[in-house]
């Protein structure tokens, strides 16, 4: 057993007491692996339940199969963009898992009545602070101010913490100790040539700022020989701890982790079973984990399916891979255990410009902080390699002197702001007074010096929607919805969205090309932001609809661009229902939503009578081109039977078995097989959540 520094414990007994003897809301703050999460669970505890809010769909799967663990008795739901949940299934539950967008929906919906099902709500990662996330906080705030809001992040600005806790009336805990103390390495690679004129580079390494060692190299190594070089230093020392390297790019990490598998020649025969359970061509980078895995590496980012991710986590978990190659997914809470972590670069580029920046501070130290886990290694060790002393002075005067940059909200954004509006004015913020109001309630309004801009930017947005005929103003004071304008505010969509759905439907159109290349548009010039689509992200989009996740070659383009259009034919069907097209909405589910949704996928038009929009969903992004199949191989019904079953809000089991053998009778396969893969990944689940929960 490793040793653990228990104080950095200490910090949860204060938390604990605040739970007990008031009803403040708090912020804790401390550093990754100090069970922070624990916090969060000990107050859904003591109101029997609530909201826990996690930023991504990884999150918030690991954080559902944990919380069915601590509340094995009562009802666990999870929402967000694979798994819909209904006001019916959020009120019923006891607790529920949801992202910062679904949560500013329930509220949206609920208003003030939010209150009386969810009297806690836990925000995780809260220092990824963005529009949606202040948007949801200000109405939860204002609408329901008896809900607890425990808010749980690794690191803020130190400026930025009582500026935050103000804004959220919270008593601010902290933990500054770890539980496994960590080192910093920085490795820098200085070109030279020699007398002869050949190229080598002196190689000095620093520990905690003292020179550890030095030696020359021959040549000037590119990144991928960078690491290479740690890598050997590492093994070569004796020390066969697990490695993980941090990249910002899916296809790095894909060509560095191939790169280090076929330097490695130990095979491991129960990996390779492992890499033969997956399912063949799922994702784009199927191929790639098959093949590194019997070598004991892995990668793990949002580019791989949930399956892909779920498998190469648990291995980690369980010490079994030595080497994992990851991306933006290491800093936002997925437990990815390791003792060394590389950073393979310090810089990625600025969506918006496409320009080359620094990584944030706090992306550095989240991913950091995966070095040294409790309980699995004593000491924690993080490689940061430059290759100049521009770099260098980089790192240290900006990555490692600060723990976090400032916080931003970035709710300036005018077409997130012009969708919101109308929702606002439909929850009762209805006057220039009043919108000003929750204007300075926002995290945006409270630290700025002057909110005129801000109060500026509203304004023309309200014109803007005038404009529009969304709203009008009576009285000279009181702003009103129009028809169009409450149907856009329950819909929560953006005029210009709102105006193709509606020219579209109300003109009875099928062209199921037109529907998606007419959405595309407004994505690609408001959505999109680093740069337009091009004709061919467009021309994949049409082609492959929903599949294009799955598809190899797919630009990155065109699978945001699915995620959205994905989200707003959702959408469509409530605008159906609010407009009684009973009629056309066959038509439509027909000729233009299963076209874009299944495309060519023979098997799901086979199994959509049966199964839920959202299940069907997951089987695409997980089973991808398997789903071409006549026949699922054994892999692909083990993935099948996760995505439909382990993960399935509120099922009773009579009907689940009932489905299941519907299902089976569609594949052609035995009932039986597929029950009793149920009953092993649910063992397996449980298993893996007691294995892998924080103390």
């Amino acid at each position: 057993m490793t040793m653990v520094n228990e104080q950095a414990f200490a910090y949860r007994e204060e938390a604990y007491a605040i739970l007990e003897s008031n009803g403040h809301n708090i912020l804790v703050i401390a550093p990754a692996g100090a069970g922070k999460t624990r916090v969060g669970y000990e107050a859904l505890k003591k109101t029997d339940g609530g909201a826990y809010v996690a930023p991504t769909r990884a999150l918030c799967l690991e954080k559902f199969f944990e919380l069915k663990d601590e509340f094995p008795q009562n009802g666990i739901v999870l929402g967000n963009k694979d798994y819909t949940l209904t006001g019916a299934e959020f009120k019923g539950a006891t607790c529920r898992v949801v992202t910062h967008y679904k949560l500013n929906q329930l509220l949206q919906n609920l208003g003030r009545r939010f209150s009386q099902v969810c009297r806690t709500v836990v925000l995780d990662e809260v220092q990824g602070l963005n529009n949606e996330m202040d948007i949801a906080i200000t109405k939860l705030k204002i609408l329901c101010p008896d809900v607890r809001i425990v808010s749980l992040c690794h690191t803020l600005h130190e400026d930025d913490e009582p500026k935050f806790a103000a804004w959220l009336n919270a008593l601010i805990v902290k933990g500054t100790e770890r539980p496994v103390p960590l080192t910093h390495r920085m490795v820098e690679f200085q070109a030279d040539l020699t007398e002869d004129g050949e190229e080598l580079s002196h190689v000095l390494v620093k520990e905690n700022g003292n020179v550890l060692s030095a030696e020359d190299i021959a040549g000037m190594p590119n990144n991928f020989q960078m690491v290479g070089w740690v890598v050997k230093q590492i093994r070569e020392s004796g020390d066969n701890e697990p490695i993980q390297i941090f990249t910002p790019y899916t296809e790095i990490a894909r060509q560095l982790a191939e790169l280090l598998a076929s330097e490695i020649n130990e095979y491991d025969g129960d990996l390779q079973a492992v890499a033969d359970s997956l399912t063949a061509e799922a994702s784009e980078f199927t191929q790639s984990l098959q093949q590194i895995l019997p070598r004991g590496v892995a990668m793990h980012h949002g580019k791989m399916t949930q399956q892909e991710r779920e498998v190469v986590q648990q291995l980690v978990n369980d010490g079994k891979i030595n080497i994992l190659v990851s991306c933006y997914t290491l800093t936002q809470g997925v437990n990815l255990p390791t003792k060394h972590l590389i950073f393979e670069r310090i810089y990625d580029h600025d969506k918006e410009t496409g320009e080359k920046r620094l990584i944030k501070p706090e992306v550095y130290h989240n991913a950091a902080g995966r070095a040294g886990r409790p309980n699995k290694q004593e000491v924690g060790v993080v490689w940061t390699l430059v290759a100049n002393e521009i770099e260098r002075t980089e790192a240290e005067e900006v990555l490692l002197k600060y723990k976090a940059s400032r916080l931003e909200s970035r709710i300036y954004d005018e077409y997130f702001l012009t969708s919101q509006v109308p929702q606002l004015i439909l929850l009762g913020w209805n006057t220039p007074a009043k919108m000003a109001e929750f204007i300075r309630a926002t995290f945006y309004g409270q630290t700025l010096q002057e909110t005129q801009p801000l109060t500026d930017q509203f304004e023309r947005i309200v014109s803007y929607l005038i404009d529009r005929q969304v709203c009008g103003v009576l009285g000279g004071n009181r702003i009103y919805l129009t028809n169009k304008g409450v149907q856009i505010a329950r819909l929560g969509l953006h005029p210009e969205e709102f105006e193709i759905v509606d020219e579209l439907s109300k003109t009875q159109n099928l062209d199921y090309a037109e529907w998606v290349r007419r959405l595309a548009a407004v994505t690609g010039e408001h959505v999109v932001r680093h740069g337009q689509p091009s004709e061919e992200d467009i021309e994949q989009l049409v082609t492959l609809g929903l599949t294009v996740y799955s598809t190899s070659g797919s630009t990155w383009n065109a699978k945001e661009m699915a995620d959205y259009v994905s989200r707003i034919f959702e959408t469509c069907r409530s605008y159906f229902q609010l407009n009684q097209m009973t009629d056309y909405a066959e038509r439509w589910n027909e000729l233009v939503y299963q076209q874009f949704t299944y495309g060519n996928l023979e098997l799901c038009h086979k199994l959509a009578p049966f199964l839920k929009r959202d299940q069907i969903k997951r089987l695409i992004r997980n089973l991808g081109n398997a789903l071409m199949a006549d026949v699922l191989d054994d892999p692909a019904k083990r993935t099948l039977v996760r995505c439909l079953w382990i993960m399935k809000n509120g099922h009773a089991e009579d009907e689940l078995a009932r489905e299941m053998t519907q299902v089976a009778n569609i594949l052609g396969a035995d009932a039986d097989q597929l029950h009793s893969i149920y009953a092993e990944e649910k063992e397996r689940t449980q298993t893996k959540i007691t294995d892998g929960k924080e103390e």
